[in-house]
């Protein structure tokens, strides 16, 4: 494929699987090409007597506000389809691992909305796993907008601080729609996710402790240790002072006790 310079004033964006912005990557981005100079050329598809953009958005939005006359761009052919256009510029940013979930999301709509593509032909053109596409349809949506620039597809490497696994989305879904949260506790939550001592197994405890009946706060401080959730219902009940009483227990002794389901019972004879 060609690659030569073509005026910015030929070029014309009509599309970006990136929609979720942030200002200061931009800032960096502006610095680097300012410096160095684009690194790697745009790709665009001739359209008529200009060019539409097919992937490199964001660096030719970088050189506009640099005042760049021309651009370094991949020439693509002209045959180049709409649908062929957006998974190249997916392809693009999905290997440049800066593609949020909800921007993912977006796009994965727009393929099987406008091209009438199935979740099995979405995942086979853009190698990716079904069971991804399916749970990227039924999930990104409900991602708050202040989260949106924070939820990503990790490896299995250590997360990284302030951010939200892909992975996690299914049980952060699943555990606001059953307990019908308000959007301060639909917030505290997905702040709590993005702590980087959380892990999927704590946020699953989480709605464990919910399930039984605990406050948020108090399944959030409980999903460090299982054995205390049902625990933790005993202090919140305020049974835990006639459990000790009972059976001459001090609090702590009944807080620091394995035996939960020993004491569970010993609950139910006391109500």
């Amino acid at each position: 494929m060609q690659v030569k310079n073509v005026r910015v004033s030929q070029v014309k964006q009509v599309g970006n699987s990136r929609i979720t912005k942030v200002d200061h990557e931009m800032a960096n981005l502006m610095k680097s090409i300012k410096k160095d100079g684009l690194l790697q050329p745009i790709g665009v598809a001739k359209k008529g007597t200009k060019y539409n953009v097919v992937y490199g958005n964001r660096r030719f939005e970088a050189c506009k506000k640099l005042g760049h006359k021309t651009v370094s761009a991949v020439i693509l052919p002209e045959g180049t389809t709409e649908k062929d256009a957006m998974i190249l510029n997916f392809t693009e940013n999905e290997h440049r691992e800066d593609l949020t979930t909800h921007d993912m999301g977006v796009f994965v709509r727009d393929l099987k909305n406008k091209f009438n593509m199935t979740p099995s032909e979405i995942a086979a053109r853009l190698s990716v796993n079904r069971g991804r596409v399916q749970n990227i349809l039924k999930c990104s949506s409900s991602i708050p907008a202040e989260f949106r620039d924070k939820v990503r597809l990790m490896g299995s490497g250590k997360k990284k601080k302030g951010t939200i696994p892909e992975q996690y989305l299914p049980t952060l879904v699943s555990i606001t729609g059953k307990h019908h949260m308000t959007k301060p506790q639909t917030k505290k939550l997905y702040e709590y996710c993005t702590r980087d001592t959380t892990t999927k197994t704590k946020l699953e405890k989480v709605g464990v402790g919910l399930k039984d009946g605990l406050s948020l706060p108090a399944a959030i401080k409980a999903a460090g240790n299982i054995e205390n959730v049902r625990l933790n219902i005993v202090v919140e009940s305020g049974v835990s002072e006639a459990l000790a009483k009972k059976y001459k227990m001090s609090i702590n002794k009944v807080l620091e006790a394995k035996l939960f389901d020993e004491l569970n019972f010993k609950l139910k004879r006391l109500s």
